[in-house]
């Protein structure tokens, strides 16, 4: 997982428990400490992702935008601004989402036109 608010705590916890005794209670507890919190922020991951993907078809539907599918996934480093790409039959639309935005939608999309590479003058054999 690459977000510090997961890693550094997890490893902090693992770390702690290392150097205490196995017989020591407080290393037990310390244990289940550290694997509530790190379960607890995954928790509120899952939420975040199923919260996104209620924004980007709530978007979707408002800006009348016909689509196959789309995907969403958490920026590096974090768990509040969100990227999702959309396909559709010609395009694929990039958009942004911050748990912070007040609008509570995607309220910009870059639009990129399938196949591409041909407008940079790539010629592929497919």
């Amino acid at each position: 997982v690459v977000d510090p608010l997961y890693t550094i705590p997890f490893c902090f916890f693992v770390l702690l428990v290392s150097l205490m005794r196995r017989t020591s209670k407080v290393r037990k507890i310390t244990n289940w400490l550290g694997i509530i919190i790190s379960s607890l922020y995954l928790i509120f991951t899952v939420y975040n992702k199923t919260s996104t993907n209620d924004i980007v078809k709530k978007t979707l539907k408002e800006q009348n935008v016909a689509y196959k599918r789309f995907t969403t996934s958490p920026t590096l480093f974090n768990n509040i601004l969100w990227s999702t790409t959309v396909e559709k039959d010609s395009s694929y639309l990039i958009g942004a989402y911050s748990k912070f935005d007040p609008d509570k939608m995607i309220t910009k999309f870059i639009e990129f036109p399938k196949k591409s590479y041909k407008l940079l003058g790539i010629h592929r054999n497919s």
